[in-house]
Parts: C-alpha cells; sequence; structure tokens
C-alpha cells in the first residue's frame, strides 16, 4: 500500500491543503474501487462509439464557447445558453466561483463535514470559511442561514449531501433560499441528483430564475459515468454566469469533452437504468450489511455510510482483499467508511469480505 507521509513546505497557507493518501492498492494491482463514487457499470455504450467514431482535427483550438454543448444543456433544462458555464467537472466551476466572488476580507459557509473542494476554494481565494454542523447527517439550513455575517459572499451546499448522506426538499430549500440576502451567492452542487427518485427532485434550473444569487452545479463524472473526462456546468442567472466566464482561461474545454458531452445528454435511458440499478443494489446491500449488526446510512446518492469504532481496521482488511472503500477520517469521522454501491458481484464480494471480517 502507498505510503502515507506528508511532506510540509515553509508555506503554511499549502500545508494547509488536505494531502489525502490513496484509498487503494499500487497501479499494478487488480482492484474493485468502492472509493470515489464512480458509475460501477461505466459509461454510456453510445458515448464510448461516439468516442471511437470521434473524428475532429484536434491540431485547431477547441470552441472556447462551448456552444454545442451549452445549447444541448439550455434545451434540457430550459434556459438562456447565456446562463450556462461549462467546467472540468464541478470542482473546476467551484473554484472559478469562489474566485470570481470571494476574496480576502470575505467569507463563505458550508457544513463542516461538507466536501472539501468547498474548503480548498474558499481559501485558495483568500477568503475565511466558516462551518456549520449538521444536524445528524442532515444539512442545517437553518444554522447555516443564521451564520450568515456582514462578510459573508457565498454558500456551498450540496444535495444529495456528501460525504455526509443527507437530503433536502425543495420546501426546505425555497424556504431557505427566502432567508438568505441576495448578496450572498448560493451555490448548490447537485452532483449527485440524478440518483434522487424524479419525484424528490429540486427544480433547481427553474429556481435560478427565480433566485438571482444561486448558482446550480452538475457534473457528468457519476451517473453518466464520464469521470475521465473532467466534464461539469453551472446554471444561474447571465449576470452570475458572466461573473465567472471572466476569470476562466479560454479553451479551458477540450474538443473531445464538449462533443462526447452533447452525445451523453441525448441518453436519458442509460442514466435512468443506471440509477435505477443503484437503488436495487443499494437496498440489498444496506440489507446484508445490516445483517452482519454494521451500522449502516443509506443516501440518496450512490453510496452508502458505515459507522464502526473498527473502521480503519475493516478498511485495510478489504484494502488487502482487493477492495476500496473511503475512509472519512479526514473528514473528522474517524469511525466511518463511504462505501460507493457496486454491481451485483462487487456488493457480493463485498458481502463476503465483511462475513469474513466478523468471523475474525
Amino acid at each position: 500500500m502507498a505510503d502515507d507521509t506528508r511532506k510540509s513546505t515553509n508555506d503554511p497557507f499549502l500545508n494547509r491543503m488536505a494531502r489525502r493518501a490513496p484509498d487503494r492498492p499500487p497501479m499494478d494491482e487488480p482492484f474493485i474501487n468502492m472509493a470515489l463514487n464512480e458509475n460501477p457499470a461505466g459509461s454510456d455504450p453510445r458515448v464510448v462509439k461516439a468516442l471511437l467514431d470521434f473524428n475532429v482535427d484536434i491540431s485547431r483550438y477547441p470552441d472556447g464557447g462551448c456552444s454545442a454543448l451549452k445549447d444541448a444543456i439550455a434545451n434540457k433544462f430550459s434556459v438562456s445558453r447565456a446562463c450556462i458555464a461549462i467546467g472540468n467537472g464541478t470542482d473546476d466551476l467551484l473554484d472559478l466561483a469562489a474566485r470570481a466572488l470571494l476574496s480576502p476580507g470575505r467569507s463563505a459557509i458550508f457544513c463542516e463535514h461538507a466536501f472539501s473542494a468547498y474548503r480548498k476554494a474558499t481559501e485558495l481565494a483568500g477568503a475565511r470559511s466558516i462551518t456549520v454542523p449538521e444536524c445528524g447527517w442532515e444539512t442545517d439550513l437553518t444554522g447555516i442561514a443564521r451564520a450568515v455575517e456582514p462578510d459573508t459572499s457565498m454558500i456551498f451546499i450540496s444535495n444529495p449531501s456528501n460525504p455526509a448522506p443527507g437530503f433536502f426538499t425543495e420546501a426546505a430549500f425555497v424556504a431557505f433560499l427566502k432567508e438568505i440576502p441576495d448578496s450572498v451567492t448560493v451555490v448548490l452542487d447537485e452532483a449527485y441528483v440524478e440518483f434522487v427518485d424524479p419525484s424528490q427532485r429540486i427544480g433547481s434550473a427553474r429556481l435560478t430564475q427565480r433566485a438571482s444569487n444561486l448558482l446550480v452545479l452538475r457534473t457528468f463524472s457519476k451517473a453518466y459515468g464520464l469521470a475521465g473526462l473532467r466534464l461539469g456546468f453551472g446554471i444561474g442567472t447571465e449576470a452570475l454566469i458572466e461573473k465567472i466566464h471572466a476569470v476562466r482561461q479560454p479553451f479551458s474545454i477540450g474538443a473531445i469533452s464538449q462533443y462526447l458531452g452533447v452525445i451523453a445528454l441525448e441518453d436519458d435511458q442509460f442514466v435512468e437504468a443506471a440509477c435505477a440499478r443503484n437503488r436495487n443494489a443499494m437496498a440489498r446491500l444496506v440489507e446484508g450489511l445490516v445483517a452482519l449488526d454494521f451500522k449502516i446510512k443509506a443516501s440518496q446518492a450512490n453510496f452508502i455510510i458505515l459507522e464502526s469504532d473498527q473502521a480503519h481496521a475493516i478498511q485495510r482488511f478489504l484494502l488487502q482483499r482487493g477492495i476500496a472503500v473511503r475512509s472519512l477520517a479526514s473528514y473528522g469521522w474517524p469511525q466511518a467508511l463511504r462505501i460507493t454501491v457496486g454491481l451485483e458481484e462487487q456488493n457480493m464480494n463485498l458481502l463476503n469480505q465483511m462475513t469474513s471480517f466478523k468471523a475474525g
């Protein structure tokens, strides 16, 4: 297993930036990756075929405006092309939003155990981080609203949340938005929203037309199975998107990524099937682990949380047997593991290994 040594520098800022040891065996060892919440079924066959058939002159720069991809997103979500920003995954868009809207002397709010990219984007912009504890596993929207200070410029929220498996309704979110000053941009990270039952999803794109301070982020990395492309997009008002474009590098999205993103958006069936399969597999995985007397919390996304005083030992045990799961120790939850829901045979392998762990 890779060495977990942390090398310090003379720069205290760089030393604060988390550098996590990989939760996986060395690259030359085969393993089942249940640590990164990727789509275990892989990519849409239509997208794979389009990649193989791709015939664009890559000696030329790509379309800097991502016109075709923006048109596809605009059509799918009934928004104007001018209200869309494209990024190299949502991590890139989080960084762009922070660079555009945060600065030294300003602050951003997010949950205590929120996705680590929120803190990193905030600190790279020179701003101050304000954290709000979750209520159990759930996002405390009331607490976040109360935490707003005069210097607050941004709030980061994920729904469904990660790594905490929380979820809130549209009614709760609309009520929350009413409590937030227009001067504070609310970044709603919906990386996992496709996994949510359609009847429970927030109409987030529609809300951006009513809330001028709302920026919604989506990714192709999870349900679409295109994590290797590093492709995501944001939806907000034209004025908000213009601020993001002002700090974005030209030609930052490759031609291949733009082309395949359009193809992916055309195939709802692949995503719907993947999400239905995820819900069924999660139910069986949770049932199996609970039967082994493990404490489990399911999510509305594509992962579960296992809580145990033996979390570190379990992670090492699984890793030695070719299964990578995510320790949440770096998030302040050393007793928790995040486990991506895999394919049926992968989940059965995990259950068999957990049975062996229990047997000692």
